[in-house]
């Protein structure tokens, strides 16, 4: 599994909400200790998530969580980089956009 996480997720650039960072430093640590590669896939780019599976697959997820921006911004511009990604037409590929669980 590789992880790409850039610096806004990172809390490093911008305004962020205090305790970003340390969230941010405490994730990284957690998936790096689970064997979880941070870094762009050779593959499908920068995209957030990439799992890929014996048997199942490969999964090109990009994700999407609460910002500052317009949430309709947001989630087009999430779209687009999950579209710019899909270079493989093969039926392993599975492509998903992953949103925070909450109710408008």
């Amino acid at each position: 599994m590789t992880v790409d996480i850039d610096s806004m997720e990172r809390g490093n650039k911008g305004q962020q909400p205090i305790g970003k960072l340390d969230i941010a430093s405490s994730c990284e640590s957690w998936l790096r200790s689970h064997g979880v590669k941070i870094v762009a896939h050779p593959v499908y780019g920068r995209a957030d998530l990439v799992a890929c599976k014996k048997g199942l697959g490969t999964f090109v997820i990009e994700v999407e969580g609460d910002s500052s921006r317009q949430k309709e911004q947001a989630m087009y511009s999430a779209l687009g980089q999950i579209v710019l990604s899909m270079g493989d037409s093969s039926s392993e590929v599975a492509y998903a956009l992953a949103v925070p669980d909450e109710e408008k």
